[in-house]
């Protein structure tokens, strides 16, 4: 099935979680299942602690918060009636040093980099924690890979 321009920027323009368990699972040697589990866990997760009122720091990527929204009034459009509007709490977002980055390296180009290439991301090292290191240095944390054992051979 061919499909048009407008479906595939679409597509292009959102990334799903099934976009993240499949990246994630392409780049590292986990299963599918495991990094579903893991992803989900992780938003799960975050969704408790911000259900509780506290505060989630992912260094270089950003930290979320919740914060108070006082009443207001507002405009009924159609009416021009004043409509308050009760005191509410919402989720802020505030990006972090590389979450910056990201977005600075596509700045003039808009959402996308030129040519509707997307804007370049400086690659890191997720072990590192946001510290430098020399191209000779061994990794700081070394991921075992997993390998399936067939249920019978289990002890």
């Amino acid at each position: 099935m061919a499909s048009t321009g407008n479906e595939s920027n679409q597509i292009d323009k959102n990334v799903t979680k099934k976009h993240l368990v499949d990246e994630i699972t392409r780049r590292t040697s986990l299963s599918r299942c495991d990094v579903q589990v893991v992803v989900q866990g992780v938003l799960d997760q975050m969704i408790e602690a911000i259900g509780q009122g506290k505060r989630i720091e992912i260094r270089d990527f950003g930290v979320f918060e919740v914060k108070a929204r006082a009443a207001r009034t507002a405009q009924n459009p159609k009416t021009l009636e004043p409509v308050p509007v009760p005191p509410k709490l919402a989720v802020r977002f505030k990006p972090g040093r590389l979450m910056k980055a990201a977005l600075e390296a596509g700045v003039g180009d808009g959402p996308d980099g030129p040519a509707g290439q997307p804007a370049p991301v400086p690659p890191v090292d997720p072990s590192l924690n946001g510290h430098a290191r020399h191209e000779d240095d061994p990794p700081m944390v070394e991921v075992p890979s997993r390998e399936r054992v067939p249920a019978g051979a289990r002890g």
